[in-house]
């Protein structure tokens, strides 16, 4: 659809919170030229993000937002979706990006006429920054390259890797539980809650660091380097005798059934 020389016009339909986080990470590590379309509401918000660039520009509605973009993200709830999508007239040049995750592709594109091509790009808030996991379906060069600015992106082969993926990040609370009872810890143990945030946000990062440097082969089998009656090994087995890893796996079993679940109600 582009070309290296080609202005990028990309068009939001609803501006949430995700679709102003991705248009803050555009804005912010974009590497092409490109025009930026709003949809009016969230007045306040869409208005702070256009007073963020010249390029970002506010419309009168959802229509225009179509008139004038070439790649429209949609960012509405699955009840505007149903509402919304029949109601706009596409044409064969449009792209759309769903960030609906509740929602099959199929049913996206149900709703749009049959020559519009349809992904579905699930970012995290992180993306904001320039970080995190961002996920494409189908695989898209176009979008994987305009993404790719914004984060991390990973490809799946269908909606069942989605749903798998996307249950793993309901581990962000459980995560910044474990690193709020470590460094709980460090404060009852004679440190200031600073000094033990300090070292125990330096020694996960280090782990992290340690874990994306290791092969894909070997990343599971980490855990196992520990010394013989060490500290690690007492650690490991004190948690596995109350199930402390086993409760996880369960956790995201439970998740996935909940999603999928619910998934299947829209």
């Amino acid at each position: 659809m582009t070309n290296k020389n080609t202005i990028l016009k990309i068009g939001f339909v609803g501006v949430g919170t995700m679709a102003s986080a991705i248009v803050r990470s555009l804005i912010s590590f974009g590497s092409k030229d490109m025009q930026i379309f709003l949809s009016p509401r969230s007045a306040e918000r869409t208005r702070e993000l256009a007073e963020l660039s010249e390029f970002v520009h506010v419309t009168a509605g959802n229509q225009e937002v179509l008139d004038h973009a070439d790649w429209i993200v949609l960012g509405v709830t699955p009840q505007v979706a149903q509402e919304v999508l029949p109601s706009l007239k596409f044409s064969s040049n449009h792209h759309l990006i769903s960030l609906i995750s509740p929602v099959s592709l199929a049913r996206i594109k149900e709703m749009v006429p049959a020559d519009v091509e349809v992904n579905k790009v699930i970012p995290l808030p992180f993306i904001e920054h320039g970080k995190g996991p961002i996920l494409l379906y189908p695989d898209n060069d176009e979008i994987n390259s305009l993404f790719s600015d914004l984060g991390h992106v990973v490809t799946v082969e269908d909606e069942s890797q989605l749903d798998a993926l996307i249950t793993i990040t309901a581990l962000a609370s459980p995560f910044y539980r474990v690193l709020s009872e470590v460094i709980d810890w460090g404060s009852d143990h004679d440190l200031s809650i600073v000094k033990s945030s300090d070292y125990t946000l330096a020694f996960f990062d280090a782990l992290l660091y340690r874990a994306k440097e290791t092969g894909t082969d070997e990343i599971l089998d980490l855990w196992r380097e520990m010394t013989p009656g060490g500290l690690n090994q007492r650690a490991t087995k004190s948690l596995e005798e109350r199930s402390g890893f086993s409760m996880w796996y369960d956790a995201l079993d439970s998740v996935l059934e909940f999603f999928t679940g619910n998934n299947a109600k829209e």
